[in-house]
């Protein structure tokens, strides 16, 4: 079993959640699964490699919250390394290599990136020279660390908008799918007023728990009159997923058969076919699947899991051969295989899809911003463009699926055990991350669309505080910020 140790001088800086989800990553990113156990002040990582990896934790930075950093690649050694000095060095690292990439394929670099780049430069420096003194070290690998990624923020932010200009003087006004996911059955005109303004497509999620709540016994009132009220509207309509097996959309009766994989497999197909057959013609993409990757409600194995997914694309290509196909996918950076015995990364569950050739059009990313267990730990703005160019690799568009916390506290709506894992949030918080997270996701080119996964927080949903819609239905400051977004730069 490999092992490797890490010197904490500010046990502070590292919580219980962070502890939780820390884990330790072959080169190209893929987390292995380690355990990890605190003695103050050192923590220790195991794993069944012995291999050279990188480190990532939930680390403590002022102003931010929790951030999930990553150290450089590290080879096993008996001395403990000092964590805050191989978080800088990760931090600046991965800030001057993306700083060259751009430069030399022709953006203009202000400034102020390069100017805090050198600043925490001299801080590392400082750093790693008095590691013999481990507090004073730390001290300044700290200044690093938080100047590194202020240095980080401001190149990428200015990527992102020089990339979105250029993209923008070949066409004024970009055709991204914009849409969010219409939960609600007639709504009012105050709430068709602001989305109309806000978005320019809407997901329908067909719930098959309560569409055939008896086996058998279909209702599809609540399906028809949402796709009604888009198709009055002029809406392109993203319909799914049409295979979601979390709690919330799984009929009850269903767990009869768990175990008995060919009586699920015909029971899923069955409501996939119905439900294609009955809209065909009035959607304009079809989510087939959704977090099929990651653990749901019944027990099924990673095999298992691949089969269902594959079946249910073959289901609607069966009824529906024209209409994109798209897949999603849960914790796309893969966070959960730390903790897990997984054989298929995210990315990997995807590239076998696309090998297989059954007509996929495209990819989903499912980022439920700043939650745990079940979403993805907050990272920073380069982190978001180098996921999107891992998984532009697959050579296929992507659509984001988004969420963000708002509050914590109960919330007698949210169908998943997870929590909002960052400093005090508000809506205020939330129109923060949300400003940043589309900047970053609609300038890159291979982003085809951008879907906000919860709408109402009075509405039954996954994550807790996360719609644009508070449990009053009144809207949230971030609802404000995406249809200003939409305005300037979207049909």
């Amino acid at each position: 079993m490999g092992l490797m140790r890490f010197l904490v001088p500010d046990p502070q800086r590292v919580s219980a959640f962070g502890l939780e989800c820390a884990y330790l990553a072959a080169p190209e990113g893929v987390p292995w699964r380690t355990w990890v156990s605190w003695s103050d002040p050192i923590l220790t990582c195991r794993r069944d490699e012995d291999d050279s990896g990188n480190f990532f934790v939930p680390w403590f930075v002022a102003n931010r919250g929790e951030l999930m950093l990553s150290t450089t690649c590290l080879r096993e050694r008996r001395e403990p390394y000092l964590l805050p000095v191989e978080l800088a060095r990760g931090v600046l690292n991965r800030l001057r290599n993306q700083l060259e990439m751009w430069k030399a394929s022709g953006m203009q670099v202000g400034e102020t990136a390069p100017r805090l780049l050198h600043e925490a430069t001299s801080h590392f420096i400082r750093a790693a020279v008095t590691q013999a003194t481990p507090a004073e070290s730390a001290q300044a690998a700290q200044l690093a660390i938080e100047i590194g990624l202020d240095a980080t923020d401001h190149l990428t932010l200015d990527y992102s908008s020089q990339l979105m200009a250029v993209r923008r003087r070949q066409t004024p006004k970009l055709g991204t799918l914009f849409a969010g996911n219409l939960e609600t059955r007639s709504p009012g005109e105050d709430f068709t007023r602001a989305f109309r303004r806000t978005f320019n497509s809407a997901m329908v999620q067909p719930n098959w728990a309560e569409i055939e709540a008896n086996a058998g016994q279909r209702r599809w009132e609540s399906v028809d009159d949402r796709m009604e009220w888009c198709a009055d509207r002029g809406y392109k309509i993203v319909m799914g997923p049409l295979l979601d097996l979390g709690r919330r959309n799984t009929p009850d009766w269903l767990y009869l058969w768990e175990g008995d994989v060919d009586s699920l497999e015909g029971y899923i197909y069955d409501h996939i076919k119905h439900t294609v057959e009955r809209y065909q013609g009035r959607t304009h993409v079809w989510l087939a699947s959704s977090r099929m990757n990651a653990l749901q409600s019944l027990a099924l194995s990673e095999e298992q899991r691949l089969r269902l997914t594959v079946g249910s694309i073959d289901a609607i290509r069966r009824q529906d051969a024209k209409t994109p196909v798209i897949v999603s996918f849960d914790q796309p950076w893969g966070d959960h295989l730390g903790r897990g015995d997984w054989d298929l990364s995210p990315l990997h569950f995807a590239d076998a899809l696309v090998r297989a050739e059954l007509g996929v059009s495209g990819l989903g990313l499912e980022i439920n911003w700043g939650y745990w267990p079940g979403g993805s730990p907050e990272r920073d703005l380069l982190e978001l463009v180098r996921l999107i160019d891992r998984w532009s690799a697959l050579n296929l568009p992507l659509i984001v699926f988004l969420s963000a916390p708002s509050g914590d506290g109960a919330d007698p709506q949210a169908s998943f055990n997870a929590r909002p894992v960052v400093p005090q949030p508000s809506p205020e918080r939330q129109l923060q991350q949300v400003e940043k997270l589309i900047a970053v996701f609609s300038a890159k080119p291979w982003v085809h669309g951008v879907v906000w996964r919860q709408i109402r927080d009075a509405a039954p949903h996954d994550f807790p505080h996360g719609g644009l819609f508070d449990h009053g239905d009144r809207a949230k400051p971030a609802l404000a910020a995406l249809a200003a977004f939409r305005k300037e730069n979207l049909v």
